[in-house]
């Protein structure tokens, strides 16, 4: 395999094949943990809460219902009673019923219906849906990103980005697309993850230092 080349080459590709495979895992981290993510839900009746929106005290009484089954993990029910309170814009039942399509209970995962129940709580000032909005975007992006559509896991990655988290994932997507911009704009996101004390981020710019493949863009370029 290598005999054409010198001595000095082979260890230069050794070195790359090494970085590929210890930061290039076939999925990209959903990093929830490192981005410091809250519980995916409060697990409790909420009374008096600056966080939720009750229209009235039958919705309520409704919400509290799905509470209740949620909490003896009668998903079947809990479900039926959120999407009753969750269409009468009630946040918090808005919330469970998206915690519940993101985390397949009672229900297959389905993280475009997470996404919109949480985006409705979200708007209607309930706090936790919104690192949860977060980080189900990047999970949707690094879905995109293992099914080899880098472009569409740029645009999700950058939804998820607004707050500063996921940079690594936005830098990685963006070299796997290709090109000198793009190329950029991948040293651009893994520079700030690095900066930010991210390892993974550090090891893939390494790579790209590695490969020289700043090097020949530029030198094609003059």
């Amino acid at each position: 395999m290598f005999k054409n080349l010198s001595l000095k080459k082979n260890l230069k590709l050794v070195l790359v094949l090494t970085l590929v495979f210890v930061v290039e895992p076939y999925e990209v981290r959903a990093m929830d943990k490192e981005a410091g993510f809250p519980p995916m839900r409060k697990r409790k009746r909420v009374d008096n809460n600056s966080e939720v929106t009750h229209n009235n005290r039958d919705t309520r009484a409704k919400t509290n219902r799905g509470l209740s089954f949620l909490e003896k993990e009668d998903f079947l029910n809990a479900l039926l009673w959120f999407k009753i309170a969750a269409q009468e814009e009630d946040s918090e039942a808005q919330y469970n019923l998206g915690m519940m399509y993101a985390l397949g209970e009672g229900v297959p995962i389905n993280h475009y219906k997470a996404l919109k129940w949480l985006r409705k709580a979200r708007k209607n000032g309930y706090l936790e849906a919104k690192k949860n909005v977060l980080l189900i975007q990047n999970k949707i992006g690094c879905e995109c990103y293992n099914n080899k559509n880098f472009s569409e896991a740029i645009k999700w990655f950058k939804k998820a980005n607004k707050e500063g988290f996921f940079e690594v994932n936005l830098g990685r997507a963006y070299y796997k697309v290709g090109g000198y911009q793009n190329l950029l704009e991948a040293i651009k996101w893994l520079t700030k993850a690095a900066a930010s004390g991210d390892t993974d981020a550090e090891l893939y710019l390494e790579r790209i230092k590695s490969e020289g493949v700043l090097r020949d863009f530029t030198e094609v370029r003059k």
